[in-house]
C-alpha cells in the first residue's frame, strides 16, 4: 500500500488545503487556529499512512496468534516472538537509519523495506502449511500467491514513478520563471540537501525543502551584520564562534576582521559542512583557512564543553522556527549559557525572524533575550530580518568616530560592507530600530521562552503567518542610548525616518506599500543604494521609475510604472502628475486634465502641476488664473521658460 501511495502528491495536497483556510485561519481564536493547524498536517498524513499503519497494527496480533497454536510450546514461542520484534525495532532503526539511508537512499531503501515486509508472509505461510499442501495448494496457497502478485504489481508501479519522488517535499518549487537550476540534490543521513542556482543572481541552500541560506544581495547583507558590526564594537577581537555554518556568509565576514585570531564553527549537519565549496564564491573556501576550527555539534553542546569565558563573539542564525528543536537556541537559559561563555565586553547576535511567529512569541522571544542582556539593541539586518545584539557588560555603546577609525585599519571589512549596502555611515547606524531600555518596555508582561516553555515550538502549527508584531518594538528616537553621537551624521535622522516609517507600517510583515511624502525622506531614498532596493516595489519608487520611462520616451512604460504606484497608493500626487503627463504626450488630453485636476485637488501647490496650468493660463490670456498657478510653480521652485515668463510679464502689464 505504501508503494501505490507513492504516486500521491501528499506534499502539493497539503499547500493546496492551507490555501483553502487560510481566511477561516486567520480570522480563528487561538483555540480555533490550532484545531485547524493539528486538521491541516493530519490530513495528509492521515491519507498516507492510515491505511498501511492499520493494517501493520495487525501483524503482531496476528503472529502471537499464531504461536499459541502449540500449547506445549507457548511460553518459549512467545518470548522469541516478544524478542525478535524488539531486536527487529532496535536493529532496524539502527541499520535504516545509519547504514540503508545513507548507502541507497530514501527510494530503494522504502523499496527494500517493502519488499521485506512482502516477503514476510512466505515464512508465515511455511509454519503453518505441511510438505503435503505444498505440491496440492489450499486456500492459504492460494492467499500467499496473491499477496505476492500484488506486492509485485505494486514493486513495478513503484519503480515506474520518477526517481526523485519521495524527495519531492524536499524540492522547491517553482522555476523563477524558468531561470533557476538545481545543482545539487543530496541526501544525507539526517536531512536532504538541494542547492538552487539563479545564474549571476544567487545560489540558495535548502535542507528538507526549507530554505537555509542563500549567497542574494539581501542575505549576504543581514548575515554578514551578524558578524560585522558586533566586531566593530569590541577592541582587537580574537575569539568568534558562529553556531550553524549555511553556506558561509557570517564566518567568512568575521574572518575579515585583522585582529581574529581563532574561528569556531558549530553545526550539527556534516552533510553540509560537506558541500561548502559549492558557495565558494562568497564564503571564498573558509573552512580552508587555519584559523578556523569545525564542530559537527549542537551549538549548545558546544558552548557547554567549554570551561569558561573566551569569545568575544557568538553569532548564530538557528534554522526556520518550524524546525523541532530550534527554541532551544531562543531560550532565556541558552542566553545565560552563551553570557557566560563571553569575554567581559563580548558580544552575541542572533537572528530574529519576526515573520515566522505570532506578535505575542516574537515578544517571548525577545523578553528571553533582554533579561539575560539588558545593555542590548534591536538591528535591521535586511528589511524583516531582524537582529538582537547584546553585550557582556553594563552599557553597549557605539561612537562612529571609533569605528571610522576601525574600518581605515581593515580596510578589507570596509569593502565588504559596502558590498552589502552598509558602507557609509549613514547606512551602518542607520540598522538601528531599537534600544535596550525600548524592547523591555514593550515585553513588559509577554511571557518568556525558557527550556521547560519551549513556545517557539507550538507557535506556527501550519505555514500561514500571523503578522501582528507590536509596533512599539520600535523606536528609532532612541539611538541616543546606543550611539550618542550620532546625531552628527548627516543624512542619518532622515534615513531613520523612512526606516521608522517602515517598521510601523502593516506592510512590514503583511506586504503592501509605504508612502513617503516628507522631501527629507524622499532625499534619504534617493541617495541611499540600499533604500531605492529596499523600496523598489514602493509607489516613491515606481514614481522614480515612471519619469525615467518618460525621459526615454517610453509612454507605454510609463504609464505602467504610473499607474502600478497609484493602485498602490491611490492618493500619490507624483504619481497622479506622472500620470497626467504620459496622458497629454499620448494625445489623451481629457485624461490628462482629470489626473492633472486630481493633482491640484490632493496638492493645490504642486509646482510640476501648477506651471501646467500657468502656462494654459497664459494661453487663454487668464490674468487671474495665470498670476495664482504661475506664482505656486514659482514659490515651488519650478522654473518657467523664458518665452514664458516673457508672455507672463506682457499679460500682467496689459491694462
Amino acid at each position: 500500500v505504501l508503494a501505490l501511495l507513492n504516486g500521491f502528491d501528499h506534499h502539493g495536497a497539503f499547500h493546496r488545503h492551507l490555501a483553502e483556510i487560510r481566511a477561516t485561519y486567520l480570522a480563528a481564536s487561538s483555540t480555533g487556529r490550532a484545531w485547524l493547524g493539528l486538521e491541516a498536517n493530519l490530513q495528509p498524513i492521515l491519507a498516507v499512512t492510515a491505511l498501511p499503519a492499520l493494517m501493520m497494527g495487525f501483524t503482531f496480533p496476528l503472529a502471537n496468534a499464531h504461536v499459541q497454536r502449540t500449547a506445549g510450546a507457548v511460553g518459549g514461542r512467545a518470548g522469541a516472538l516478544y524478542l525478535f520484534n524488539t531486536l527487529g525495532n532496535v536493529l532496524g532503526s539502527v541499520l535504516v537509519g545509519f547504514w540503508l539511508l545513507p548507502a541507497v537512499g530514501i527510494r530503494w531503501s522504502a523499496f527494500a523495506l517493502c519488499g521485506a515486509a512482502a516477503l514476510s508472509v512466505i515464512p508465515l505461510w511455511l509454519s503453518t502449511t505441511s510438505a503435503a499442501e505444498w505440491r496440492q495448494p489450499t486456500g492459504p496457497s492460494y492467499a500467499l500467491l496473491a499477496s505476492l502478485l500484488v506486492s509485485v504489481l505494486a514493486g513495478f508501479a513503484f519503480l515506474q514513478a520518477p526517481a526523485d519522488r519521495l524527495l519531492l517535499p524536499a524540492i522547491p518549487r517553482g522555476d523563477e520563471g524558468g531561470t533557476r537550476a538545481k545543482v545539487l540534490e543530496s541526501e544525507g543521513q539526517n536531512e536532504t540537501l538541494v542547492v538552487i542556482e539563479i545564474p549571476g543572481v544567487e545560489r540558495s541552500l535548502y535542507t528538507n525543502g526549507h530554505p537555509m541560506s542563500s549567497t542574494s544581495a539581501t542575505s549576504q547583507r543581514y548575515m554578514r551584520a551578524f558578524a560585522h558590526i558586533p566586531l566593530l564594537h569590541v577592541d582587537d577581537p580574537t575569539d568568534v564562534l558562529v553556531i550553524c555554518f549555511g553556506v558561509g556568509n557570517t564566518l567568512h565576514a568575521a574572518s575579515l576582521h585583522p585582529s581574529v585570531e581563532r574561528l569556531e564553527v558549530a553545526d550539527l549537519s556534516r552533510h553540509v559542512l560537506e558541500h561548502a565549496h559549492l558557495f565558494s564564491a562568497t564564503n571564498h573556501d573558509i573552512l580552508d583557512d587555519p584559523r578556523v576550527s569545525v564542530f559537527v555539534n549542537d551549538g549548545r553542546h558546544h558552548l557547554a564543553m567549554q570551561p569558561g569565558p573566551r569569545y568575544d563573539l557568538i553569532t548564530l542564525e538557528p534554522p526556520p522556527i518550524a524546525f523541532a528543536g530550534v527554541s532551544a537556541l531562543y531560550s532565556r537559559e541558552f542566553y545565560a549559557l552563551a553570557r557566560s561563555r563571553l569575554e567581559p565586553g563580548g558580544f552575541v547576535s542572533q537572528w530574529l525572524p519576526s515573520y515566522q511567529v505570532p506578535g505575542p512569541v516574537v515578544l517571548a522571544m525577545v523578553r528571553a533575550f533582554v533579561e539575560v542582556f539588558p545593555a542590548s539593541v534591536l538591528l535591521s539586518g535586511d528589511d524583516r530580518e531582524l537582529i538582537l545584539m547584546g553585550i557582556n557588560g553594563d552599557e553597549l555603546v557605539v561612537d562612529p568616530d571609533v569605528v571610522a577609525e576601525k574600518l581605515r585599519a581593515a580596510p578589507a571589512v570596509a569593502k565588504d560592507l559596502e558590498r552589502i549596502y552598509i558602507g557609509t555611515p549613514v547606512e551602518l547606524f542607520g540598522t538601528f530600530a531599537a534600544s535596550g531600555e525600548v524592547m523591555a518596555e514593550a515585553v513588559k508582561g509577554a511571557e518568556v521562552v525558557t527550556d521547560d516553555r519551549p513556545l517557539l515550538e507550538y507557535a506556527q502549527a501550519v505555514n500561514i503567518p500571523i503578522a501582528d508584531l507590536p509596533a512599539s518594538l520600535f523606536d528609532v528616537r532612541s539611538i541616543g542610548a546606543w550611539c550618542p553621537n550620532c546625531a552628527s551624521i548627516d543624512g542619518l535622522d532622515a534615513y531613520l525616518a523612512v526606516r521608522e516609517a517602515i517598521y510601523r507600517s502593516p506592510a512590514f510583515l503583511e506586504g503592501g506599500s509605504v508612502s513617503f511624502d516628507d522631501p527629507a525622506q524622499r532625499a534619504a531614498i534617493d541617495h541611499s543604494e540600499y533604500l531605492r532596493f529596499l523600496l523598489r516595489g514602493e509607489p516613491y519608487h515606481l514614481d522614480k521609475l515612471g519619469v525615467a520611462h518618460l525621459a526615454a520616451g517610453d509612454l507605454p512604460a510609463a504609464a505602467g510604472a504610473f499607474r502600478r504606484a497609484l493602485y498602490l497608493s491611490p492618493n500619490d500626487v507624483e504619481a497622479t502628475f506622472g500620470m497626467a503627463r504620459a496622458l497629454a504626450r499620448a494625445g489623451d488630453r481629457e485624461g490628462a486634465d482629470a489626473a492633472l485636476n486630481r493633482v491640484i485637488a490632493l496638492a493645490p501647490e504642486h509646482p510640476g502641476a501648477n506651471a501646467v496650468l500657468c502656462r494654459r493660463a497664459v494661453d487663454r490670456h487668464d490674468r487671474p488664473a495665470a498670476e495664482l498657478a504661475c506664482g505656486r510653480a514659482k514659490r515651488g521652485g519650478q522654473p518657467l521658460s523664458p518665452d514664458l515668463e516673457r508672455r507672463l510679464a506682457e499679460l500682467v502689464a496689459a491694462p
